[in-house]
């Protein structure tokens, strides 16, 4: 039996494997997106109580991750409204994301400023191109998965795909500072 039913039949099993496997993915793109990482994790938590709460109106069992991360990341928007955000602070996340061992020194330090310089300049982004990047690059959804996930139209998506990617190149060619971080 698929996951999605044995959460609509209540299996305490089911519950825990759902934590189990999405929890972790969820919080590294509610992380990227407000940029606390307690506050993520409580939105995670949050996401799971709602989700199984209201567990009849997913239709597709198959489309189960997609309707979390669109439950996560509207609760994330959410938050953003509602509060003025502090600058991030790129060591607050790196330790969510897998640790890659190197053979020499040099490469290790080199891969973290790489990951730094890249997640300096998505932070600086507007949150409508951070969004699409993250679920594009940092959690690997299709298009039409994005659309989805925030009831948008493909062109829509497609087009602020293109922008962020151009935004970013910008902030990667300038260099520097990326202190101002927009909202």
């Amino acid at each position: 039996m698929e996951l999605a039913q044995r959460l609509k039949n209540r299996e305490e099993t089911a519950f825990a494997e759902v934590v189990d496997t999405y929890g972790d993915e969820l919080k590294r793109g509610c992380l990227l997106m407000v940029r606390d990482r307690l506050l993520a994790e409580e939105i995670v938590q949050d996401t799971f109580v709602q989700a199984f709460r209201k567990i009849e109106q997913l239709e597709d069992g198959s489309k189960l991750k997609s309707w979390l991360t669109s439950i996560a990341f509207n609760k994330c928007r959410s938050e953003l409204r509602k509060q003025k955000w502090k600058l991030f602070s790129f060591d607050e996340y790196e330790h969510h994301f897998e640790n890659v061992h190197y053979d020499d020194p040099e490469s290790s330090i080199e891969a973290y400023s790489r990951r730094h310089t890249l997640s300096r300049a998505l932070m600086g982004l507007k949150q409508k191109y951070r969004e699409v990047l993250i679920l594009f690059y940092y959690q690997e959804y299709s298009i039409e998965e994005i659309v989805h996930i925030l009831d948008a139209k493909t062109s829509t998506i497609k087009s602020r795909l293109h922008r962020g990617r151009q935004e970013m190149q910008k902030k990667l060619e300038e260099g520097g500072d990326f202190h101002e971080f927009e909202r």
